[in-house]
């Protein structure tokens, strides 16, 4: 066999300015590294084993494209960020890569094409701090896969030549409100249009101060009934990071509207169900059209419906109900905030940092013992 029937060494001049090279056999497009020495090495060798096995070779070290980089990448973020926002977050920034350059090599991602996405961002109409921590998540991509050896080193450096968008340098860039409470009246205008299930998590975050990403996750098995106070310490949430417990304390009235859940529950299932929420309105909806006249207003839906509520199917279901009820649209993350005002205003701001879990690196184990006394407390006076 001579060298003109055997796959050729090509080099190829990246986005910084360097050539690397590859190999393209059976229709995959093999990269070899930075041109020289090592590359032309790893031809040989990859050539040898291709040959002694019959031109049939599977491999492993296939140039990735940014759609394996983000798929391979999102299949470790379900592990890792499971039951957080910070999965979702990935998801979305992810969609933009691929939809942008989901055939480019990633060894070919830069600065230019990074403005580009941002640039999407921009168009969606988010917010500025919004575009600049997914622009962060973009270059936590590339770092995990520099890690594990999918691209080149050096690149998320590289990409870290982007300027994050700077306050008031930004012409058509909305900059983010300071969040505020929601409206009571227009909290309440909304029960009508949303599942039981979803005003059951409005009361309980206004009740306990939890994040949204913690009351949809909200399980038996997680929450400890020992005591008058219920105290639920979920599995995933914001601090987990840092090696620090997160304590919700569900009073009386909370745990009324929890209980009204339970029902053929197991401990382990979560507490606010979509596929219930679906079942009801199905069965509603049922009995409605025996009426006369009255036709079924339930369309039918070819989504997957989870075991559990996100915060962005929550947030949906609540901004749908306020289109619905005529009212301006509110967010969880603004229950939060009203339960904060409730607590500061009735029993100070350290108790509020306490219920809502704010940290401090120097709380001590003394401090934070008083602290659950102090919660358990209020958090049995409120409800």
């Amino acid at each position: 066999m001579t060298n003109q029937t055997l796959p050729s060494y090509c080099r190829k001049r990246n986005s910084n300015g360097k050539y690397y090279a590859f190999v393209a056999i059976n229709g995959n497009r093999i990269s070899l590294g930075p041109d020289g020495t090592k590359a032309k090495q790893k031809y040989d060798r990859i050539i040898a084993e291709w040959l002694a096995n019959g031109k049939h070779l599977h491999f492993d070290d296939s140039a990735i494209t940014i759609k394996n980089l983000c798929t391979r990448y999102l299949e470790f973020a379900y592990e890792y960020y499971s039951g957080s926002i910070e999965y979702e977050n990935y998801e979305r920034v992810s969609k933009i890569l691929i939809k942008l350059y989901g055939t480019t090599e990633a060894d070919d991602f830069g600065p230019k094409k990074l403005k580009a996405v941002r640039e999407c961002m921009t168009r969606k109409g988010w917010q500025r701090k919004s575009i600049n921590k997914q622009i962060q998540r973009t270059r936590a991509i590339f770092r995990w896969a520099e890690a594990n050896e999918l691209i080149e080193r050096g690149m998320s450096e590289y990409l870290s030549t982007l300027a994050p968008l700077k306050k008031g340098r930004c012409p058509g860039v909305p900059e983010g409100k300071n969040v505020k409470p929601a409206h009571i009246e227009d909290i309440e205008a909304i029960q009508p249009y949303v599942s039981r299930q979803v005003w059951a998590m409005i009361q309980l975050q206004l009740l306990t101060g939890a994040r949204p990403g913690e009351i949809v996750l909200l399980n038996l098995a997680d929450i400890d009934r020992s005591e008058i106070v219920w105290i639920f310490r979920p599995e995933r949430h914001k601090n987990e990071y840092r090696d620090i417990e997160r304590e919700i304390y569900i009073g009386k009235q909370a745990q009324s509207i929890i209980t009204n859940f339970l029902f053929g529950k197991h401990p382990s299932d979560y507490i606010f169900s979509p596929a219930d929420a679906n079942r009801e309105a199905k069965q509603r909806t049922a009995a409605g059209s025996r009426r006369k006249n009255q036709k079924a207003n339930l369309k039918s839906t070819d989504r997957t419906i989870g075991s559990h509520y996100t915060t962005h199917s929550y947030r949906r279901a609540i901004k749908r109900g306020c289109e619905k009820a005529g009212v301006e649209s509110w967010s969880p993350n603004q229950l939060r905030h009203n339960a904060a005002t409730i607590i500061r205003k009735e029993y100070g701001l350290e108790a509020a940092q306490i219920i809502l879990g704010h940290t401090r690196a120097d709380v001590t184990q003394i401090y934070a013992e008083r602290d659950r006394e102090k919660a358990v407390q209020i958090a049995a006076k409120i409800g």
